[in-house]
């Protein structure tokens, strides 16, 4: 999805995005904060993955499915903002970043 922009630090997704494909930030190891907005449904499996330095995601409300491993790898996490999902399958996410 954003090939070769390894140094991003920051997302935010305009409105109109409805899902991220699997992988899309694959290794980012800068990245430490995203921002999901209202209108996200889907998010496919490992989209984080491996995202060292991410410390802080907001999950918007409208999310319906959470794919597997989105936090592999994410040794920095702190805090997962999110409403709705499904808590079993957050907990469920988060033992991938355990080594």
């Amino acid at each position: 999805m954003f090939y070769d922009c390894e140094t991003i630090k920051t997302v935010k997704f305009p409105e109109n995005i409805t899902h991220i494909e699997e992988e899309a930030f694959l290794f980012y190891t800068f990245l430490k904060e995203i921002s999901l907005k209202g209108n996200i449904t889907y998010l496919e499996d490992s989209v984080f993955e491996g995202c060292c330095m991410l410390e802080t995601i907001k999950i918007p409300d409208s999310i319906l499915s959470i794919g597997i491993g989105i936090f592999a790898g994410c040794e920095s996490l702190k805090t997962v903002y999110c409403k709705k999902a499904p808590l079993q399958i957050i907990i469920y996410n988060l033992h991938f970043m355990i080594k």
